[in-house]
């Protein structure tokens, strides 16, 4: 029966009638996470295990620096502040796999021995910066009952300084600042150069709302985030929803407001984008806002993303990836880091309740997950191409030999750094379905790494060379394993209360945030009609 806007008006008020994407409430909203989870003891004991090594290793050799030489066993400070990126980086994982020896270790660091204000490093990353440590230390203080104020203290003496970030009069932060022991700038001459990638502009919202309200309700954090994800957000793209990777900011004659334009024509979802595209739908879980406007934005470009963007390699009608776009032309190359990007859809998808587009979560996710089995060392690499339906690459290389016409796929750069995203994504296709192949193949991940990246003392190291049967080990290990790998692993096996999806939003860095409104039900926003992929070269 067609219910007219009157009766609307008189039961849900003018803002859903006038709101095409919204359609009236359920009686109850579904929860998230899968109803038929198992906890596999054995197997997040063996996850538990590797990483108690592994950390016991770092602070053997390296503890208080940013990073371990996992093979050369010894510290490494680098781009991440010198400030332990790996000590702030573990505490959540600690947390959740109830190693409270580690978090005391950790803890203790963070609050008593950093001295957020000094660095020796030139230059710091304000998206590095605060997905790690601003992100690391909130999340400690969530998970550990909100007792420990020194957290915070730490948190908002480093944002104070991050905010110099914002030149006057421009929306979007500048992302490297300069200076930082005396009066922090951003590291440019003019105005005028400014440029900023939308993965570090506009993944930053998550953190300092909740910066702003752990640190006395102060909504200056919040507001400084929110100018930059506002603009993005009304920013134009090559595709309805979807931006260019980066924009610079222009300052009209006369004026010192600064307005944005392209710097670049490309759409990715690769390193760059990848988190601002993953924060759209993420802010509306965390705040409790079905009605953001930043999950409106996400909706309509992931429908732009499955429609011109998804393809299939020539002769493997049941692979999909998501190309990149340069301007008009399809570029058939995908990467380790864009492979969040199916796990993101996932979550989207069932808190929207809607099964189009959980079925493309799952297929892209499928399609992740075989790039690691593919290959002689059971591990995925850092990047691929292949052509496209119609035979063409659109200049992207491509090595037409015996693995690529098997796999579909040509290898790009063959190294595995410990990235979690494919991982990353099958944990979600698992919490989000309970269909027990997604655990089996974090487990078949978990298996290699530990086999070709575990070193002879146990810790884990990155590899040269995924195509090799016998790989090479590389003198790294970055402070995201400790976040983001082990953390994902860990939790498919583990009982599923422990980071459960229906009180919880993992930030781009892996760390757990408290949903404000767990019950808020996203399930009467319409995503429309997800369309087919159009599977051509050029749009």
């Amino acid at each position: 029966m067609r219910i007219s806007c009157i009766t609307l008006l008189s039961l849900l008020g003018a803002l859903l009638c006038s709101d095409p994407f919204v359609t009236p409430a359920s009686a109850a909203a579904a929860t998230i996470q899968a109803s038929n989870l198992k906890a596999n003891t054995a197997r997040a004991n063996a996850v538990r295990s590797l990483y108690n090594s592994t950390f016991a290793n770092y602070l053997r050799y390296a503890k208080g620096a940013d990073e371990l030489f996992p093979v050369s066993r010894k510290p490494q400070n680098n781009f991440l502040g010198h400030w332990g990126a790996t000590m702030v980086d573990s505490i959540s994982t600690s947390y959740l796999m109830g190693l409270t020896n580690y978090v005391k270790v950790a803890e203790d660091w963070m609050v008593n021995k950093v001295d957020y204000t000094k660095t020796p490093e030139a230059q710091i990353s304000v998206f590095e910066t605060t997905i790690r440590h601003v992100a690391g230390l909130i999340s400690a203080y969530e998970l550990g009952g909100k007792k420990n104020q020194g957290l915070i203290r730490q948190a908002t003496t480093l944002a104070d300084i991050l905010l110099h970030a914002w030149l006057p009069g421009a929306d979007l932060p500048y992302n490297t600042l300069t200076n930082w022991n005396t009066s922090a700038r951003p590291a440019i001459t003019s105005r005028r150069q400014a440029v900023a990638s939308i993965a570090e502009a506009g993944t930053l919202i998550l953190e300092f709302d909740r910066l702003s309200k752990y640190s006395g309700n102060n909504p200056k954090y919040r507001a400084y985030a929110k100018r930059a994800e506002d603009a993005l957000n009304r920013a134009e793209g090559n595709l309805p929803g979807l931006r260019v990777q980066e924009y610079k900011v222009f300052y009209p004659s006369g004026s010192t407001d600064g307005q944005l334009e392209s710097n670049t024509a490309l759409t990715s979802f690769g390193g760059g984008s990848d988190s601002f595209i993953e924060y759209q739908l993420k802010y509306a879980l965390l705040t409790g806002n079905p009605s953001s406007p930043y999950l409106k934005t996400w909706i309509t470009g992931i429908k732009s993303a499955i429609k011109y963007l998804v393809q299939s390699p020539q002769s493997h009608n049941t692979t999909f990836y998501l190309s990149d776009l340069e301007a008009h032309d399809i570029l058939p190359q995908y990467s380790h880091l864009a492979c969040f990007a199916p796990g993101n859809i996932l979550l989207g998808a069932k808190a929207l309740a809607n099964d189009a587009l959980l079925q493309w979560g799952l297929k892209l996710a499928q399609s992740c997950i075989d790039t690691y089995r593919a290959t002689p060392s059971a591990i995925g690499p850092e990047s691929w191409s292949y052509v496209l339906r119609d035979g063409s690459t659109n200049g992207v290389s491509y090595t037409d030999d015996a693995f690529s016409r098997v796999s579909g796929f040509s290898v790009g750069a063959p190294s595995y750094v410990l990235r979690p995203e494919v991982v990353e994504s099958a944990f979600y296709a698992y919490r989000l379905t309970g269909e027990a192949k997604w655990a089996e193949y974090v487990w078949e991940a978990f298996v290699a790494i530990r086999r070709h990246c575990g070193t002879a003392d146990g810790s884990l190291s990155a590899i040269d060379d995924v195509t090799k049967a016998d790989p090479d080990q590389i003198d790294n290990l970055q402070s995201f394993a400790f976040a983001e790998l082990f953390k994902y692993m860990y939790l498919t096996f583990a009982d599923p209360a422990v980071g459960s999806l229906d009180k919880y939003v993992f930030n781009t860095e892996a760390h757990p945030f408290l949903r404000d409104k767990p019950s808020a039900d996203f399930t009467r926003i319409s995503v429309g009609t997800v369309p087919t992929p159009l599977m051509r070269s050029r749009i």
